[in-house]
This record gives structure tokens, sequence and C-alpha cells, in this order.
């Protein structure tokens, strides 16, 4: 009976460990760096991309890069999705709703966050974006499940606006995008720092119910000594 009930005490720490594992997520980060027009003239990176990828879920946020001369801001920002079911929730500023369009020499992005449909607008460009993108029906694995390139070669372009320190004039605006040439791999093996692991909050309650199982049972079988 003694070794049924340790051999519970075990599964039950096991089952929790084995669970809480199924929960992590993985953090990409990339940096925009190519421009058009006038854009290419000022300084990269532009802006910088970070996605915290699990199975369904995708948390997006886009971060425009600070500027001394003056403020780069995010109009339209848009991604190609290998996951054409996926939807967007958790838009974290107003005016920003999904959409589809072109971006120039960088193609049309199937899924796109447009500024009210006004690109260039001063009024409603932001600093930064977030977002979430789901599909309950996913398994994405890795970036390249969510992601592909357009026919041009790229997975993501925007509308960068630059404006004066007091945000009362633009500067220059047009296009922005991802590297020419650079693949989705890369961001995963070589585009910068190697992809974190980092646990979902679900992981710590899973872990830790299999934990309070293993000892639960562990006190009845000290009582029952």
């Amino acid at each position: 009976m003694k070794a049924l009930r340790n051999s519970l005490i075990i599964l039950a720490m096991l089952a929790g460990l084995l669970v809480a594992g199924n929960a992590w997520a993985t953090v990409y980060t990339f940096d925009v760096t190519s421009g058009q027009g006038p854009i290419a003239t000022f300084p990269a990176p532009y802006a910088t991309v970070t996605i915290d990828l699990s199975q369904t879920t995708a948390l997006v946020t886009i971060t425009a890069a600070p500027y001394t001369g003056g403020m780069y801001l995010l109009g339209s920002v848009g991604f190609n999705l290998a996951d054409t079911n996926a939807t967007v929730s958790n838009i974290s500023v107003p005016n920003y709703s999904k959409t589809s369009m072109g971006f120039g020499s960088y193609g049309t992005m199937n899924f796109t966050l447009s500024n009210g449909g006004s690109n260039g607008s001063l009024s409603t460009a932001v600093q930064s974006i977030s977002f979430t993108i789901s599909d309950p029906n996913a398994n994405w694995t890795q970036l390249s499940d969510l992601l592909v390139t357009d026919n041009y070669g790229y997975f993501f372009a925007g509308r960068m606006i630059i404006s004066n320190s007091a945000r009362t004039s633009i500067i220059a605006q047009n296009w922005f995008g991802n590297a020419s040439g650079m693949n989705i791999s890369d961001i995963q093996s070589k585009g910068g720092p190697e992809p974190s692991q980092v646990p979902e909050p679900s992981t710590f309650f899973l872990l830790g119910g299999g934990i309070l199982a293993g000892l639960a049972a562990y006190r009845r079988n000290r009582r029952n000594v």
C-alpha cells in the first residue's frame, strides 16, 4: 500500500510538470531596418517588433525607435500571416482596425491594422501599438507557423511618419518594412539573440497544482503510517 501511495505522489507531481511544460511561450524580437523613399535617408532601425508566441495566441508589440532629431511614429502596420483564420483583439490604441492593404514595394500584407484609413495622419500616429493575434484551432510552435513572406519577400511593413520633436509638423513619411532578404528563420536562429523561453502565467498555476496534489497525497500517507 505504501509503495502504491508513493507512486501516486510521484505521478501527481510529474503530471503537473508535464502539463506545465506545454504552456511555455517563445518570444521573438526583430528590428525593422528598411525604409522606402525619404525614410531611407534617416537612421535605422525605425521600429522594433516583439512577438510572444504560444500555441494559439501571439502577443504583438511594435515600438517606434527613438530619434534624436524628432520622433519616429507609426501609421498603419501589417503582417503577412500564414494563418488566414487568425483574428485580432486587445488593440492598445483607438482608431485602428483590421484590414488588408498594400505597402508600396513591400507588397500587400493580409493582416493590417490601419489608423482610420489615414496613413499620413500625424494626429492618429502612435509611438507604440500592441495587440493579440489568435486562432483557437492553431498549433503555432515556431514563428514560421504564424508568418509567411509575400510575393516580394516581406512579412512586415508599415507607414513611418517622422515628425519634429514637438510633433507639430511632418518631416518625412513613407513605407518601411523588414530588411530585404530577411528570412523568418533568421529571426529564430540568428536575427538577434536566441529566442528566450518564458513561462506563461498558466504555467505557474499548473505547476503549483501538481505540487499541491503531491503534497496532499504525502500528508495522507503520513497520517496512515
